[in-house]
């Protein structure tokens, strides 16, 4: 299986405001300390923790940032919401796309900025597909059913591949989205507030596979 990322930059950069109010920055840190502090469990597929999920995207995202000497976004509840939309659509349909045909009032970036109650200066989403096990493409795979239950390993009954952790899946993808050009422009870019949402969809072997969203945003001078 191929993993697959886009981004797309729906406006020019524009100069970052003042800096918010207190309050907001003290939100954020609770979020990335709520990541550190959770992060570290195996996502139970069976009752993933979103919240828990969207922080430690979150938290990672900031970690690059802070690497690359620049202030930390902060938290954003509605652009979570805008984050977590394309998310869940992206997982029903099984694939990556900043474009949703036939949606009408999900179609585009824009349209969801809109819904989540947002008009922005500048705005971005990054998107991209993980694998909920720590498995990489291309390495090799062998399945089983214990009990009923589907097994994947690297070897042939072999131990089975662990799931990740909520800050392993974000170091993951935050991997993948440094690595492209465009990408990574978005993250280290000048926005201000940051969103990010997770959901989860099986692939054609049935493995846990996550698509993810980050939104980015500036309010209008």
């Amino acid at each position: 299986m191929k993993i697959y990322l886009l981004m797309l930059v729906v406006a020019c950069c524009v100069e970052p405001p003042p800096l918010p109010p207190a309050g907001l920055e003290a939100a954020s840190l609770e979020t990335s300390a709520f990541a550190q502090n959770k992060g570290g469990e195996k996502i139970d597929l069976g009752q993933i923790d979103s919240d828990l999920l969207s922080a430690a995207i979150f938290h990672e995202t900031n970690k690059r940032r802070q690497i690359e000497g620049l202030l930390p976004m902060l938290d954003q509840p509605q652009l979570r919401a805008a984050a977590r939309m394309q998310a869940d659509i992206m997982a029903e349909r099984g694939s990556v796309s900043h474009v949703n045909p036939g949606l009408v009032g999900k179609e585009t970036v824009a349209d969801r900025f809109l819904l989540a109650g947002l008009t922005p200066g500048f705005s971005a989403e990054n998107v991209a597909t993980t694998f909920g096990l720590k498995y990489r493409a291309g390495e090799p795979l062998y399945t089983r059913e214990v009990n009923g239950k589907k097994l994947f390993s690297r070897e042939k009954n072999g131990d089975p591949i662990e799931m990740h952790t909520y800050l392993s899946l974000a170091e993951s993808v935050l991997n993948q989205w440094m690595a492209s050009p465009g990408h990574r422009a978005n993250i280290v870019s000048n926005a201000r507030f940051l969103g990010a949402g997770c959901q989860v969809a099986m692939n054609s072997l049935g493995m846990p596979v996550f698509y993810c969203a980050q939104t980015f945003y500036t309010p209008p001078k």
